[in-house]
């Protein structure tokens, strides 16, 4: 054997050898973590987005790390499916909006989940975050509970904690309860059996659409589910459309439910994808079909497949709401404690309060906050998190506020009162935490820094100075030959205000007989801008996705007279009703304004396609908006 045979094989099995020793670990992870922007400003929100391959077993909730220098004010998941030769892989999304607290580079820690009973972990990501024209507004907190759900929660300022707690109280429920019965996640031969929907007579594919309940109230969840009957296995990837929700609040239902079942004597495997829809508006509201797109083969090209509409007759709430209902439906509690019951005057107390149940929790406003005599706020701090346990929407959401006692005593935090509207059982609930006494004591410290009384001494002493004049008086005082009110220039000084005055009301008067032609003026002006600014986007082959909802902000602004896109949802709802604007019109502002803010914010948000439609809503939006304005 020659020299240069014997090194190939000596190469060759170091090679192998090589390859053998790499570790199980480099394997590709189960769980990714990206971000949207790598450089933000404080006025801008970061989009975290984690993605776990559920496809070879369950998986788990994953568990954020403490986000130092960002708080958390919207969640949302979703599941995506993808089947490539008949192999069908399902990943879970999650998504985080997150608002940042300060400037710096900011650091996300790794995140982990459990995959299949493995534990896995991301990468830190990095944010460098520079200051903005504004700061971000802090929300206020407050005070033991009584009433709601049951009084097992024990709040130790964690939210996710609380929802624990909530978890294992709603599997405890009889099934006449919150629990729900147990579904298997993935297909195979245990998967459920179910009868097959009267449509499905023995097509490859079919699209069914379902809502648990069709009458509910204004607020109330609906759960909404579309399933996927497929006879056959498609060579691409199914894409799916989800309806606009156009007069909802959704959120995408982490996990998916396989079944299978039998019609035209074919066997069929079914897909479940559910979504969690909150009515925004009472009266009739009818949610678009679902759409999916099947991939072609060697010998066919794709096609579509729809569901059917879904319409709903939405119930307005009661008009007997207690004043301390702020939009919370379904069920929920309220607790509350402070971290001391003595303090000092100029020292702080933390007050923490959280309200936790099953409902529209991530969109309620906040409780009203009663005046606390003898306190002063000094910081507040405000967290939400939510979840789906058993199809239902479940939350917390905690308030920490920091408060410094102005006067020594025994200082009362007043109760604070919850109410929420219990569809279950058609009326209002209120909730109510306990009142706190704080007994505080005066600081030794200030009060000796506080100067002394004067003596009667002192005092005499301070009053009889040994005082000069600075100036001799002169021998002969001057005196006016004509008393002033004589005086013609004294009189025309007093009726320069009252000109001002009567010119002032004339020019009022004026301009009211003028507001109809101005705010007509500024409408036309409106639509020109926008209809310029469209005819713009167009030309310029736009990709960018939130332009389209920037030219309905700039319209509304303009026509309305206020700024517009520093407001939230339930803001600009209540702005639009206020100037006699239908409900369905109302909906159709807030579906493409939250397309184009969450679309801007997703991993890839310049889509031309996607932004071309929204181009066209636009578009289709301001007659209709200019004939109700």
């Amino acid at each position: 054997m020659n020299k240069t045979l014997r090194i190939l094989i000596i190469g060759a099995m170091l090679l192998v050898a090589a390859l053998a020793a790499l570790p199980a670990g480099a394997q590709e992870s189960a769980i990714s973590a990206t971000i949207n922007r790598n450089e933000i400003t404080t006025d801008d929100l970061l989009l975290l987005t984690v993605s776990v391959d559920s496809s070879s077993g369950s998986v788990s909730q994953p568990d954020l790390p403490q986000l130092d220098g960002f708080r958390i004010i919207g969640t949302s998941s979703s599941t995506q499916m993808t089947t490539i030769n008949g192999d069908t892989s399902v990943a879970t999304i999650f998504q985080y909006r997150l608002q940042p607290l300060h400037t710096g580079d900011l650091v996300i820690p790794a995140i982990t989940a459990t995959v299949n009973g493995q534990q896995e972990s991301t990468q830190p990501l990095s944010v460098t975050v520079y200051q903005g024209t504004g700061q971000p507004q802090p929300q206020a907190t407050a005070p033991a509970s009584s009433g709601g759900l049951p009084n097992l929660f024990n709040f130790n300022g964690d939210p996710m904690d609380l929802l624990n707690q909530l978890d294992q109280w709603m599997q405890s429920q009889t099934p006449g309860g919150l629990g729900a019965a147990s579904i298997p996640l993935m297909p195979g031969s245990d998967a459920t059996e179910i009868d097959p929907p009267a449509g499905l007579t023995g097509q490859d594919y079919y699209l069914e659409a379902t809502v648990d309940k069709t009458n509910p109230y204004q607020g109330e969840q609906v759960l909404y589910s579309l399933r996927l009957y497929r006879a056959v296995s498609p060579m691409g990837q199914i894409t799916y459309n989800a309806p606009a929700f156009s007069g909802f609040w959704s959120k995408d239902l982490p996990d998916q439910r396989h079944y299978r079942t039998e019609a035209g004597g074919r066997p069929y495997t079914v897909t479940e994808i559910q979504t969690a829809l909150f009515p925004t508006v009472a009266g009739q509201l009818t949610i678009e079909p679902g759409r999916m797109a099947i991939p072609g083969d060697f010998f066919s090209t794709g096609s579509e497949i729809a569901s059917q509409p879904v319409t709903l007759d939405v119930k307005p709430l009661p008009a007997n709401a207690p004043a301390s209902f702020t939009g919370a439906v379904g069920t929920f509690d309220i607790t509350s404690e402070v971290d001391s019951a003595e303090s000092k005057v100029g020292d702080t107390v933390t007050q923490k309060v959280t309200v936790v149940g099953q409902g529209n929790v991530e969109t309620v406003d906040d409780p009203a906050w009663p005046d606390a005599a003898g306190w002063r706020l000094v910081d507040s701090q405000t967290n939400t998190e939510s979840d789906v346990r058993d199809g239902l929407v479940v939350g917390a959401r905690s308030y920490q506020r920091v408060l410094m006692p102005t006067a020594a005593g025994d200082l009362t935090l007043p109760a604070i009162e919850f109410s929420y509207f219990d569809p279950g059982a058609g009326e209002y609930q209120t909730v109510t935490t306990d009142s706190a006494v704080v007994a505080v004591t005066a600081d030794a410290a200030a009060a000796s820094t506080q100067p002394a009384p004067l003596t009667a001494a002192a005092a005499t002493t301070a009053t009889q100075p040994d005082l000069r004049p600075l100036k001799d008086a002169p021998e002969n005082w001057a005196v006016a030959e004509e008393p002033v009110t004589q005086q013609p220039m004294y009189w025309l000084l007093w009726g320069v205000p009252v000109a001002l005055v009567v010119g002032q009301r004339g020019w009022q008067a004026y301009r009211n007989g003028h507001v109809g032609s101005d705010a007509d003026k500024r409408k036309r002006q409106a639509g020109k801008q926008a209809e310029k600014a469209l005819r713009s986007a167009r030309q310029s082959n736009l990709q960018d996705v939130r332009v389209p909802g920037r030219i309905l902000h700039d319209y509304l602004s303009a026509c309305l007279n206020t700024p517009t896109a520093g407001l939230t949802e339930t803001q600009l709802t209540s702005l639009l009703l206020s100037r006699d604007l239908s409900p369905a019109l109302v909906a159709r502002v807030q579906e493409v304004l939250m397309a184009s803010e969450l679309q801007g914010y997703a991993p890839d948000s310049s889509s031309g396609s996607a932004a071309a439609d929204l181009l066209e809503q636009v578009e289709a939006l301001i007659p209709a908006l200019d004939a109700e304005l």
